[in-house]
C-alpha cells in the first residue's frame, strides 16, 4: 500500500489537498484533508514511512482524543521523515475538534462508517510492515 497526500491549496501556516490509500499502484478510495492551521504549520513535503497504527482505545484514552476523533471514533498512524527535520509527532488522523492539526495531515471524515472503513484499509495495509508515504 502506498499514501499520497497532494497538497492543492496552501496558505501561510496550512495545506489542503486529497489524501489517497492506493494498493498496487491503483487508487483505492479518496479522502479530503487538511495540514496545520496550528502549531508550526503543514506537513512537510517529501517521503515518509510510517509507524504502527494507534487503535480507537489507544486514542480514547488520551487527554486530547478529540482532536483525533470524529463521530467519537479516532486513530493515529505516526509518520517516519525519510529526511532532516526537526518535526516530531507527525502522523495522518480524523480531522476532529477544532479544524486544523499541529501539523499532521487531518483527514476531513463525513460518517461514522467511513472513519471506521479508513481505519480498516489502514490496519491492513499496516499488517505486513510500514506504509509509503508521499506528501506533494
Amino acid at each position: 500500500m502506498k499514501i499520497t497526500y497532494q497538497i492543492q491549496n496552501r496558505d501561510d501556516k496550512s495545506t489542503s489537498g486529497i489524501l489517497t490509500l492506493n494498493a498496487y499502484n491503483t487508487p483505492i478510495i479518496t479522502y479530503q484533508a487538511v495540514s496545520g492551521g496550528w502549531g508550526k504549520g503543514s506537513l512537510p513535503t517529501g517521503k515518509y514511512s510510517t509507524g504502527k497504527l494507534w487503535t480507537p482505545e489507544q486514542i480514547a484514552a488520551l487527554s486530547n482524543a478529540a482532536s483525533y476523533q470524529v463521530f467519537s471514533f479516532g486513530f493515529f498512524l505516526p509518520l517516519v521523515p525519510k529526511f532532516e527535520t526537526d518535526r516530531t509527532e507527525l502522523g495522518i488522523h480524523p480531522d476532529g475538534g477544532v479544524p486544523g492539526t499541529l501539523g499532521c495531515v487531518g483527514l476531513k471524515l463525513q460518517t461514522a462508517a467511513e472513519a471506521i472503513r479508513c481505519y480498516m484499509l489502514l490496519l491492513a495495509g499496516t499488517v505486513n510492515g510500514g506504509i509509503d508515504v508521499e506528501v506533494y
